[in-house]
């Protein structure tokens, strides 16, 4: 509940620290990344909707379009991977030099 500052769900599930929250515009979906090298998105009941893709590291960050149909991640192995929300595997990887 941002406006009061209070906690409205605590969602268990995740091995390791969650690294990103960003909700879809203003729907009730968020994507999640986190060090157990998850992109997940999940809605705010903390209903898991849908993992994305195999992600073999630790996930840094995480984006989603306001319209939910595009999300972006980056993480430790240096790769960036583009979705299409109705997908779960990346329609682009830009990978490190």
């Amino acid at each position: 509940d941002y406006p009061h500052g209070n906690r409205k769900k605590n969602v268990e599930g995740f091995d390791k620290e969650v690294t990103t929250v960003r909700f879809a515009g203003t729907t009730d979906q968020f994507i999640t990344s986190s060090g157990d090298a998850s992109l997940r998105l999940m809605d705010s009941q903390g209903k898991e909707i849908k993992r994305f893709g195999k992600i073999d590291d630790f996930q840094q960050s995480a984006a989603i379009s306001s319209d939910g149909n595009l999300i972006a991640s980056g993480g430790e192995d240096g790769v960036l991977r583009i979705y299409e929300a109705e997908k779960t595997e990346a329609s682009i990887i830009f990978s490190s030099p």
